[in-house]
């Protein structure tokens, strides 16, 4: 009997349809970005406990019931008419656009940073010393 899956491992498959990566998948169910979350996304595909998981939400996924991409749009279209029924149809066009990964999560970091630079003058009577070329002076014998 299979062991149940673990939270990551149930996010890892809902997250999976959604994301555009297998590694997406794995860090927005929790695992550790980076080549981290690649390596676990690889282990978990192919998982005995997983694998079945992942199989039976694709079939779902394509079952009759769940709307095509054509059908949420033409239901997109329909919402967003104004309709005294419908008071807030631009909330559902955006659930359904989030649920697409339609949207970029954005981050904006603020920082102060000093840098200092060394500025350094060249030409000048120092230089010219240094890069002429010394001449060997060799004993007469």
């Amino acid at each position: 009997m299979p062991r149940p899956l673990t939270l990551k491992q149930r996010r890892f498959v809902q997250e999976l349809p959604l994301a555009r990566s297998q590694t997406e998948a794995a860090i927005k169910a929790g695992y550790s970005p980076g080549a981290n979350a690649t390596v676990r996304a690889s282990e978990l595909v192919r998982n005995s406990n997983v694998a079945p998981a992942i199989q039976a939400a694709q079939e779902a996924a394509t079952s009759e019931k769940v709307m095509s991409v054509l059908r949420r749009k033409e239901r997109l279209s329909h919402l967003a008419e104004p309709d005294p029924e419908h008071p807030d149809p631009i909330h559902a066009i955006d659930l359904l656009n989030r649920m697409e990964s339609l949207y970029v999560d954005r981050s904006e970091v603020k920082s102060a940073a000093v840098v200092v630079l060394e500025v350094r003058h060249f030409g000048g009577e120092d230089d010219e010393k240094a890069a002429r070329p010394k001449q060997s002076r060799r004993r007469k014998a």
